[in-house]
């Protein structure tokens, strides 16, 4: 109700003329980002990382609620006060162990995706092989999530470290909205095949 109030005695703001962009100059520019991605060998690894730490988030978020009500139990009212609070604590230890270990980027990138994998096929075994029945699949859930907020977090901050440090501020804006649609369609392709899985 304040905001409606505040709202009335802010001043006019007028609209920026925005200079016509030329089709062709902005084509020229992606292509140059994209020319530069392949010829910075470190940079397209951190590239690539990031985004995919990105589609797996979003994959992750599409998989969620049919996972959780149909293997754990879970319906979509309760699952996000199961899994938030998990992936939170990943997190905050996470952020710890960078700011304690000093490892180099390429040392943490594989360690991260070693967690994940060590996690992914933990829980895949957990629940192939029915080794926690009833309320015991909450344990191996908990410990899957715990390490994935870890792993996700360790690996988005240090390759958005080194692509903030590497790539020239020339290319940056568009080097980190290229990874946005790199994670939406690695998300995009990988949710339908899961889907058939």
């Amino acid at each position: 109700c304040t905001a409606v109030v505040i709202s009335f005695f802010l001043p006019t703001m007028y609209p920026r003329k925005k200079h016509a962009t030329k089709l062709v100059q902005t084509a020229y520019e992606i292509w140059k980002t994209i020319k530069y991605l392949f010829a910075e060998k470190t940079v397209r690894f951190f590239f690539v990382v990031f985004a995919a730490s990105q589609g797996i988030i979003a994959f992750g978020v599409t998989l969620a609620p049919g996972f959780f009500n149909d293997v754990v139990g879970l319906s979509i009212n309760k699952s996000p006060i199961f899994i938030f609070p998990l992936i939170g604590l990943g997190v905050i230890i996470g952020v710890l162990f960078l700011n304690i270990k000093a490892m180099s980027a390429g040392s943490i990138i594989t360690f991260a995706s070693f967690l994940m994998a060590l996690a992914f096929i933990g829980i895949g075994v957990a629940i192939k092989f029915n080794l926690a029945q009833g309320s015991w699949i909450y344990l191996p859930v908990s410990v899957f999530l715990t390490i994935l907020g870890f792993a996700e977090i360790i690996s988005i901050i240090t390759s958005r470290t080194v692509l903030q440090h590497r790539v020239s501020h020339n290319y940056q804006g568009t080097v980190f909205g290229a990874t946005i649609i790199l994670a939406s369609f690695i998300s995009a392709v990988m949710s339908p095949l899961a889907a058939q899985i």
